[in-house]
């Protein structure tokens, strides 16, 4: 059963490595590309078979060197495949950074706790539920819903409250229809939707909008619409 967080037990080591494989990497994560099979091969010999198989046994810098010392794998490399291991995981947004939630729907939810997109996700995953809450809240279903869109699209790496607001003003407001996208249309369109900044202050270029996509395409669905 999924949940706001990732579930590092559903992603093998395979499908990490082609994702690895796939990705425009930084100079500082290019060590990642370096003899990946031989070293895949080597992580999966001590037994290390999924995500979450890594993510423990590369928990903590001390842990990467004894594993290094272990293995012969370079300490540096491990290091820099911990931190791209810990990075997929979702972070929890305050609600009241998006501006696109109205003060009083902010104030409605904070009265019951709801404070973040971790919180908020169990009450908006389920169709079901969602509506429900929805009349508990005296809010429109076209209010839940864009609650729904917000907790969905904020899971994703690097959407920001301010990047999570332009995509809700855009027709790729769902993890699912930003995983289908074009990158050349994705850029284009939403470079239309902030050509006054009005919603997203920085900038993005077109590998920004390739990487997005294909970065999205490796979190699984987790919303009911």
């Amino acid at each position: 059963m999924h949940g706001y967080y990732f579930d590092y037990n559903i992603i093998n080591l395979e499908k990490l490595k082609e994702k690895i494989k796939n990705t425009e990497l930084l100079p500082s994560q290019k060590i990642l590309l370096e003899k990946i099979d031989e070293r895949f091969d080597l992580l999966e010999s001590h037994d290390i078979k999924n995500l979450h198989d890594l993510e423990r046994t590369l928990k903590t810098r001390n842990k990467c060197g004894d594993f290094a010392r272990k293995t012969g794998l370079p300490e540096e490399y491990l290091i820099v495949l911990r931190r791209e291991v810990n990075s997929y995981q979702p972070k929890s947004r305050k609600l009241n950074e998006f501006e696109c939630i109205t003060k009083e729907i902010i104030d409605k939810l904070s009265i019951l706790g709801i404070k973040n997109t971790v919180k908020l996700f169990e009450f908006v995953e389920k169709r079901k539920n969602r509506l429900e809450f929805a009349k508990d809240l005296s809010i429109s279903n076209d209010d839940i819903m864009k609650l729904a869109k917000i907790t969905d699209i904020s899971r994703l790496r690097y959407v920001s409250p301010d990047f999570a607001t332009l995509l809700i003003n855009s027709k790729y407001d769902t993890t699912e229809k930003i995983q289908k996208a074009d990158y050349n249309r994705l850029y284009e369109d939403l470079i239309e939707i902030n050509k006054n900044k009005e919603y997203y202050k920085g900038n993005f270029g077109l590998k920004d909008m390739k990487f997005f996509i294909n970065d999205a395409n490796f979190f699984p669905l987790v919303i009911e619409y």
